[in-house]
């Protein structure tokens, strides 16, 4: 699902929640006042009288560094996201952006070389490759005892990772 597929989800998803049930999961929740039908509620235009109550709270909470009250209310970096837009404006902005993705992309070619999966069966034959080597160099016994054992092991440890991806796995091993 890409982002415009979901945004258009949630639209969708929102044209369909009714005023009346937001107002419904409201109550249920207990956060607001409930009202009778016949009993209108009262707005108090007044922001003063909320300006003050708000100061009068955060005064009560000995801050060492509050901020002003007006200053939090009517945050200047705010009135900047309130700006609208000329659709040459947005123009520009999207094009601006498609070409730097354009140059990003172009410097970031991942010239890396893929490398390719070797089987197991490709391990196992190396290893007794390297063990026909040995077999034919002219080295001591102690060193050629070293060369078997360590041949020995990584055979072991490929064998055993064999064997363990052909066990059956229980369903609860599965599950997790």
């Amino acid at each position: 699902m890409d982002i415009l597929i979901a945004v258009r989800f949630v639209v969708r998803a929102w044209s369909e929640v009714s005023p009346t049930t937001i107002h419904n999961c409201f109550r249920h929740t207990g956060i607001l006042p409930i009202y009778n039908n016949n009993e209108e509620l009262t707005i108090n235009d007044n922001d003063n009288d909320l300006t003050e109550e708000l100061r009068a709270d955060v005064e009560s909470l000995h801050l060492r560094n509050e901020m002003n009250i007006e200053e939090y209310i009517n945050y200047p970096e705010e009135r900047s996201t309130e700006e609208v837009l000329t659709d040459q404006e947005i123009l520009d902005l999207v094009t601006y952006q498609e070409a730097e993705k354009a140059e990003s992309e172009e410097e970031e070619i991942d010239d890396s070389i893929e490398m390719r999966k070797i089987t197991r069966t490709e391990v196992l034959d190396a290893l007794e490759l390297m063990d026909q080597y040995f077999v034919q160099q002219d080295f001591s016994n102690a060193i050629r005892l070293e060369y078997d054992t360590a041949l020995s092991k990584l055979h072991k440890v490929i064998r055993k990772h064999q064997n363990d991806s052909l066990k059956q796995m229980s369903i609860e091993a599965f599950l997790e």
